[in-house]
């Protein structure tokens, strides 16, 4: 496991002007390797897959998904490449056409499917402290908006980001 908090201040982002973009153009500076960001129609199982290439980061999101749903995977996905988690083998997330299209021979990375199925991995739960201390940064700095969208926070937040206010 890696030390989340010091990654985090190293990181060195103002969230003052977080867009998901912008963040993830960040981090690809910071991890020195280009992330792109794919919407795709997964499998109903699936939110997110991060695929881990020798020039790229590739983000696979659920384009079928709520957008807010595709703005979590999507940080949850740059969480393991910022983390430094250990990539596993996806050939059996990975349909034909995607491994064709992306020129993907052996990929290896994460796949987010049920958050049921991955609540003992460690891995996976960092990976949502992480985007937790995102969506703090962003509630704190009135900015939820970059991730929920113009319609404020969802009503079921309320009562837990009153807190920060």
């Amino acid at each position: 496991m890696t030390n989340l908090g010091q990654i985090f201040t190293m990181l060195d982002y103002d969230y003052s002007t977080f867009t998901l973009p912008h963040f993830t153009d960040h981090v690809a500076g910071f991890v020195r390797k280009e992330i792109l960001l794919i919407p795709y129609e997964l499998e109903k199982t699936l939110s997110g897959i991060w695929v881990r290439e020798q020039t790229a980061h590739y983000i696979f999101y659920n384009d079928q998904l709520h957008s807010i749903l595709q703005s979590h995977t999507i940080l949850h996905e740059i969480a393991h490449i910022v983390l430094g988690h250990t990539p596993k083998p996806l050939d059996h997330y990975l349909n034909e056409d995607i491994l064709r299209e992306y020129n993907l021979t052996q990929p290896i990375g994460k796949a987010r499917a049920n958050p049921q199925d991955n609540k003992l991995d460690d891995e996976e739960q960092e990976a949502e402290e992480f985007v937790f201390l995102i969506q703090n940064q962003l509630m704190q700095l009135n900015r939820s908006s970059e991730l929920f969208g113009d319609n404020q926070i969802p009503t079921g937040l309320r009562q837990f980001t009153q807190i920060l206010e």
